[in-house]
């Protein structure tokens, strides 16, 4: 063979190899969320991770028409419970505001500060590390954590929690394509304990995968494993579809979303622009993450369209509106009442 096509081709090949093995790293720029952002959790039924290493293909396509709840990332400040989360900075809250997870971002670590569901309040007095940064294939590490609870009694949990890149490659999900995704492996060993006279301790186990991808903040998609020892034992998959930093696919039938003016007074305008003829609908949440107004499903045309919005009925403050297609958050704009 000629010299100079086989330098060609070693070149050639070591190319398409430094490509192909790239490893993503995930930053607290690109992984952490930020207050005023929004997306949508799809639940499903339980999908198996598939295989650890470098370049691995999945596909959780399979859950479409999952059900999906939004959330909002929010003030702390801004929820009923804040005052049990002292240290945590962010909060993730459903529309009515019955569910919040707290969670303390920082440069080095993303940390859960625990949670509000059910009308119970569990927070940690010591921290659960679910994400050190940088984070890339093969880091690893083991954090403990504990809280202390009040349901009719008063429970004691603590906990360790074992954190592991152990694939990277893309994931398929109804939201889109997501390439260069790192899969941590997360492995929860904890324990709620109580006395009634003589002590009881109950046990459990969660087994669960999520991916990453960087610069999308939020997971792009989970599938989990518990078990316990009160004989309750749930599996499910997830997918998350993010508003104004998510990566969908390319055909996105929202292109761009604009609002104005911001700060705004008595009306706010959405300039849309549509890759196809396609309905939407908007929602507005306020800071708390509360559902404040809706503009019902709405007939766009291909191209730029203007939505006109009044909001002469709400009062000063801060707002988020979501731009909703197929009903998930195609994008969300922040904006500003005053008057």
């Amino acid at each position: 063979m000629n010299k100079r096509l086989t330098t060609c081709i070693l070149i050639v090949l070591s190319l398409i190899g430094s490509t192909s093995f790239a490893q993503p790293t995930l930053t607290a720029n690109g992984v952490n969320a930020q207050l005023g952002e929004s997306f949508t959790a799809y639940a499903g039924a339980y999908l198996s991770p598939g295989g650890s290493g470098a370049n691995q293909n999945w596909n959780y396509s399979a859950l479409a028409g999952s059900n999906g709840e939004a959330y909002s990332v929010v003030a702390p400040s801004t929820t009923t419970n804040s005052g049990s989360f002292p240290n945590a900075n962010a909060a993730m809250t459903n529309p009515g505001g019955t569910t919040a997870r707290y969670f303390k971002y920082t440069s080095t670590a993303m940390e859960n500060h625990g949670t509000f569901a059910s009308n119970v309040v569990i927070p940690f007095t010591d921290a659960e590390d679910m994400l050190h940064y940088p984070f890339t294939f093969g880091n690893t590490f083991t954090d403990t954590w504990s809280g202390v609870y009040t349901t009719s009694y008063t429970l004691y949990r603590r906990g360790t929690t074992t954190v592991t890149a152990d694939a990277y490659g893309t994931m398929v999900t109804p939201a889109g394509t997501f390439t260069n995704c790192l899969r941590v492996h997360f492995v929860q060993a904890y324990q709620d304990s109580f006395n009634f006279g003589s002590p009881f301790v109950y046990t459990y186990d969660n087994d669960q995968y999520m991916w990453y991808q960087e610069g999308q903040h939020i997971i792009v998609a989970t599938t989990s494993a518990l078990t316990s020892s009160t004989g309750i034992n749930f599996t499910s998959a997830g997918y998350y579809s993010a508003g104004p930093v998510g990566t969908g696919p390319a055909t996105e039938p929202l292109q761009s979303a604009a609002l104005y003016p911001n700060p705004a007074t008595d009306q706010v305008t959405l300039a849309l622009d549509m890759a196809a003829h396609q309905s939407v609908k908007v929602q507005i949440f306020n800071g708390a993450g509360q559902l404040v107004q809706t503009l019902a499903p709405t007939a766009l045309e291909r191209g730029l369209n203007e939505l006109a919005m009044a909001i002469d009925q709400l009062p000063n403050g801060a707002y988020y509106a979501k731009i909703m297609t197929d009903d998930r958050v195609a994008s969300t704009k922040k904006f500003v009442v005053v008057r």
